[in-house]
């Protein structure tokens, strides 16, 4: 029987909530990976220019921008799944916020 109050996500059921531990263990592993990735994103850089330089350069390039591109999403729905666990959350409204702003840079 509903007692009509809303409860809290830490006070659900567990097996009805989003596993985000699957992405990330914590919250600062996710902040280490965001850091990480601004470097990664960097990477891409060296090869401006460079496409056209034969099979192999275009190749690994394609790899390095494949590597990034998955980290930089599981990066973003990590911290849009917590946000949206607690959108009051200044910590959680942050790491949304740093999200937009990789994926942004990335693209």
């Amino acid at each position: 029987m509903s007692t009509g109050k809303l409860l809290k996500r830490a006070q659900g059921d567990p097996n009805t909530q989003w596993h985000t531990k699957d992405l990330y263990e914590t919250d600062r592993d996710w902040e280490k990976e965001n850091v990480l990735l601004m470097d990664d994103i960097r990477r891409i850089h060296r090869f401006e220019g460079k496409l056209g330089d034969g099979f192999q350069v275009f190749f690994e390039a394609l790899e390095v921008y494949m590597e990034i591109s998955r980290k930089t999403e599981k990066n973003y729905v990590y911290a849009y799944l917590r946000f949206h666990e607690d959108m009051g959350d200044p910590h959680r409204q942050a790491m949304s916020q740093s999200a937009d702003r990789l994926i942004t840079t990335f693209e």
